[in-house]
């Protein structure tokens, strides 16, 4: 470190001293962003690892044919599916079904203590020997055996016990399937990365207790497609081998269902479904493996040109140091000799960068992670995989830094460093295409920005088709309430709401405009070949009779729903309406729609507009709208914005005379649709904080190596203002060189930017399309950020006096 500090000192003067520290700047930077991307994919792509059997383990699939659309494919399938696959197929060593409460938060109840949980799963009792989620307290083999007994995570154990043992416990669940007591038999250790987020395991035998369902009910059970079903695959079986089989076991046990011929099983491995899973019935928002690798791109990028600008400007300052390797060579000085020093100080800088970049990582992680919410775990500086990386990091600088640099300046011929010759056409050349790269690289991280910039205006300006302006939902938990006294007491807020000033409307549904719909579901017209099958995919909401008005939906034809009279009747959107395959809104009235899981049919009273349901992402789906008073949940509230605090404060009071037991939450509708675009939010974030840092590193080696050219060409410059050359025309003169370079990479940058916008820009519904005028825009751009950040250096040249400097030289 000593001789490190020394040769950062023993430079000629303050400009030396610059361009070390700009150099050493920018590769810690580079190196500490390419360590915090590093570290975000690595927790990514670690989920789902920790199981031990991980490699074996399979979450089965369920898709079905759907005339005139993509296939529908399921997280979840039929209840009776993951048995039936362990007793018929010998390539299967065990299965494990693990379903969650679909819909509302749950409430956890213990003395006067109670917690909410929206994360409540009903599990096998091998779950705990099926997965290896560590069991801190109980007896992982028998804590799920009995009915009504449950494991709680230790997080949320430690937020309702506290320091009490919750072994033994006996707490009251209060869930949209009841209110049951159950006892506490485990806890388990949630704090490793998964997909099956989970706050607790409920024994599978609980859902015999709920009403009208008992054993039979669930484990002979072809139809209802609800419940996600895990498989391990013995030792060497690949999974092909099983899936091949699956048509047989749908002949065994469905061998006279209509349609059965449209269904099929598949196999999705453990640990992809984080990153590449997005079907219907997930128990959790999993990632996006496109975000994670874009990031890692920009991560690489960035070291990239960190070292590219060390090397730059070793390579420019070759001239420096010709004299000394002059002598050096004949005083006897052979290449290997030269060559090692070169890689020992890159060795020193190396470490030195690496140093820095650690410190300020250290600094600037938990700020980055709070704001724009990363799951990166504090501890994982000490860990050993990333002090290898460290490790990593720095020889690979070391090397890649240092290599080319110590190749130069070890092959110059002793005559030639004396006379001050360093060879430019080879190591400006290697100069010019690396600066070249550095800003191509820059334009496609501008480039991307713009456009990402441009979706996510795009999906908030975007009409969703309905008013949702001034609407706020309000959560009417079941829990300790029957279902007549839950709805009644839910009757009774809503038409108090209704009266309040400002109000302008009120209606009760499951899920509101922004949440997406309650389920989806298999349907058909009565009398189609595949009507019993239910071949069509719909979305189905439950909604009250006054909800579509109250968004003010564009009625195509027929009525909406009348209150508590149109339970058997449905109103479709103009998108379901075409794939029943009607001809016109005024036809699909009076139809009859069949729904084989629930053994209903419906018929069709309205057809609506089309509008959004969730996000621009999903885009506009077939869906129905049902009238059914026993799922609805939430009190919906059209209120003007200057009447909104009293009318929460005055809901907030009424809640709590008619559901004393139950929490107070509400959300406006356009916080809703915000938090779906979170994802993209974040990633946006991400991109334009790592751009910018890129493109901040790239400019950085541009005003260094304007720096130093600038003092290569001080006598060029003078004897030019002695001629009577003109300042600006100075400037334009050195300038021009990095014009050149900076236009040509933005050139080649083009089709990138074009065909990496329009990937990203495919996973929409409702996009935009690519503006040729962006690519432009960046080159503008760089070209205008490289003149700034060059032209102090340049102006500061002309403007010198040439008689000081020509004696200088």
């Amino acid at each position: 470190m000593k001789k490190l500090l020394r040769g950062l000192n023993q430079v000629k003067g303050r400009q030396r001293a610059f361009l070390n520290f700009l150099n050493i700047l920018g590769l810690a930077i580079g190196i500490s962003v390419f360590m915090f991307i590093l570290q975000y994919a690595q927790y990514e792509w670690s989920y789902d690892e920790f199981h031990e059997d991980a490699d074996r383990i399979y979450r089965v699939t369920y898709a079905r044919e759907r005339p005139g659309q993509d296939p529908y494919v399921s997280a979840a399938s039929f209840p009776a599916l993951g048995p039936a696959i362990g007793r018929e197929f010998e390539e299967v060593e065990s299965t494990c079904r693990v379903v969650p409460v679909w819909g509302l938060k749950g409430l956890i109840v213990w003395e006067d203590r109670s917690i909410e949980s929206e994360f409540i799963n009903y599990a096998d009792p091998n779950v705990f020997e099926f997965f290896s989620f560590e069991v801190l307290k109980g007896d992982p083999k028998r804590s799920l055996t009995n009915q009504h007994t449950l494991a709680i995570s230790k997080s949320k154990a430690d937020a309702l016990f506290g320091d009490n043992d919750p072994i033994g416990e006996r707490v009251e669940m209060q869930t949209r399937d009841g209110r049951y007591f159950f006892e506490v038999t485990a806890v388990f250790d949630d704090s490793k990365p998964t997909h099956m987020t989970t706050d607790v395991f409920l024994s599978w035998t609980s859902l015999y207790a709920i009403p009208n369902v008992d054993k039979a009910t669930i484990e002979e059970n072809w139809r209802w497609q609800q419940y996600p079903a895990y498989v391990k695959l013995i030792p060497s079986v690949r999974p092909e081998q099983l899936i091949a089989k699956f048509p047989r076991l749908i002949e065994k046990y469905i061998p006279d269902r209509p349609g059965k011929d449209l269904i099929s099983f598949g196999l999705q491995p453990l640990t992809d479904i984080h990153l590449k899973s997005s079907l219907y019935r997930e128990i959790d928002q999993n990632g996006d493996a496109q975000v994670v690798n874009t990031l890692v791109i920009i991560g690489i990028l960035v070291l990239i040109i960190a070292w590219i600008n060390y090397v730059n400007l070793y390579t420019a300052r070759v001239a420096d140091h010709l004299k000394a390797v002059g002598i050096r060579k004949t005083l006897g000085a052979s290449q290997t000799n030269l060559f090692l020093s070169v890689i020992r100080q890159s060795i020193l800088y190396g470490l030195f960068a690496v140093l820095s970049a650690l410190s300020i990582l250290f600094v600037l992680r938990p700020f980055i992670s709070r704001e724009i919410g990363l799951n990166t775990p504090m501890d994982s500086f000490i860990s050993f995989n990333d002090g290898m990386m460290l490790v990593g990091i720095w020889l690979a600088t070391s090397v890649i830094c240092g290599l080319y640099p110590a190749i130069l300046i070890s092959r110059i011929s002793p005559l030639r460093a004396l006379a001050k010759q360093d060879n430019r056409s080879a190591s400006g050349g290697l100069r010019k295409a690396l600066v070249i790269f550095q800003f191509m690289a820059s334009a496609v991280l501008v480039g991307g920005t713009l456009v990402i910039q441009q979706q996510i205006k795009h999906m908030s300006q975007l009409d969703m088709g309905v008013n949702k302006e001034d609407v706020l939902a309000i959560d009417t938990y079941l829990y300790d309430l029957g279902e007549r006294e839950h709805r009644r007491k839910m009757r009774l807020l809503k038409n108090i709401l209704a009266g309040q000033p400002g109000v302008d409307g009120a209606a009760y549904a499951s899920e509101v405009v922004g949440q997406g719909t309650a389920y989806s579901t298999g349907s058909d017209v009565m009398g189609n070949t595949y009507g019993e099958a239910g071949a069509r995919i719909v979305e189905m909401q439950i909604v009250g009779p006054d909800y579509l008005q109250l968004f003010e939906t564009n009625l195509l034809a027929g009525r909406h729903f009348q209150y508590e009279l149109d339970s058997q009747n449905l109103v479709i959107n103009r998108e379901a309406m075409d794939l029943y395959d009607f001809e016109s809104p005024e036809n699909a009235v009076n139809k009859q729609i069949v729904f084989p899981s629930s053994g209903d049919t419906l018929t069709i009273v309205g057809v609506i507009e089309n509008f959004l349901t969730q996000s621009a992402r999903e885009g506009i789906k077939p869906t129905v709208f049902r009238n059914n008073h026993w799922e609805l949940s939430k009190v919906v509230v059209k209120v003007e914005e200057s009447y909104r605090n009293e009318l929460v404060a005055f809901a907030r009071e009424e809640h709590r005379k008619l559901f004393p037991k139950s929490p107070f939450n509400y959300q406006l509708i356009d916080e809703i649709i915000s938090k779906n675009n979170s994802a993209e939010d974040k990633f946006s974030s991400l991109f334009n904080m790592f751009s910018f840092l890129t493109i901040f590193i790239a400019l950085l080696g541009i005003l260094a190596l304007s720096y130093f050219m600038a003092d290569k060409r001080k006598k060029e410059v003078c004897v030019r203002k002695v001629l009577g050359s003109s300042n600006n025309s100075i400037i334009g003169l050195v300038f021009r060189d990095f014009a050149k370079l900076v236009l040509l990479g933005n050139v080649l940058a083009i089709p990138l930017i074009y065909f990496s916008a329009e990937r990203w820009l495919s996973q929409f519904a409702y996009r935009i399309e690519f503006n040729w005028f962006i690519p432009i825009l960046a080159a503008g751009l760089s070209i205008a950020l490289a003149f700034i950040f060059s032209y102090v250096n340049l102006a500061q040249l002309a403007r010198s006096n040439p008689a000081q400097v020509l004696r200088n030289e």
